[in-house]
């Protein structure tokens, strides 16, 4: 009886596929090493402040309650970009292989936040969602 199974997944949109990029998303925030703020203001791409104590990058992403979030099919048409939050960590040790004391750090994911807007766009490889967020996880990723 092999096919004839009608129901086909790539048809179904209820939102999992969304959740799923969201999930990968958190997990890979969730290994960050280091993070990056830059101003979507600066001409010259300088970072203001660079967030690496594992405490303080815990408390981070435990305020931008990311569980809460909702994705958003649009950003609104006034959205205007005010930071950038680059997450950065070590490539992954696969078996075998030795640790890297000197390992340079890469993007793992980019949070584009907007000012005064609930919403942030979320880049993690090649997936790029917007969500809405909190308000109080607005308040504090644009303060």
């Amino acid at each position: 009886m092999a096919g004839c199974d009608s129901s086909d997944s790539s048809e179904v949109n209820d939102g999992t596929k969304e959740q799923d990029e969201l999930q990968a998303g958190i997990q890979t925030i969730g290994k960050a090493q280091r993070i990056e703020v830059r101003s979507d203001s600066d001409d010259n791409d300088s970072v203001l402040r660079s967030i690496t104590d594992k405490a303080d990058i815990e408390i981070f992403i435990e305020q931008l309650k990311m569980n809460e979030w909702e994705y958003a099919s649009a950003l609104p048409e006034e959205a205007k970009k005010k930071y950038e939050y680059i997450i950065l960590q070590e490539d992954t040790i696969k078996l075998g292989e030795k640790e890297d004391k000197d390992a340079s750090l890469h993007e793992a994911a980019r949070i584009i936040s907007y000012e005064n807007s609930p919403y942030v766009t979320l880049k993690v490889a090649l997936i790029k969602i917007t969500m809405k967020i909190p308000d109080e996880a607005a308040e504090y990723i644009n303060q």
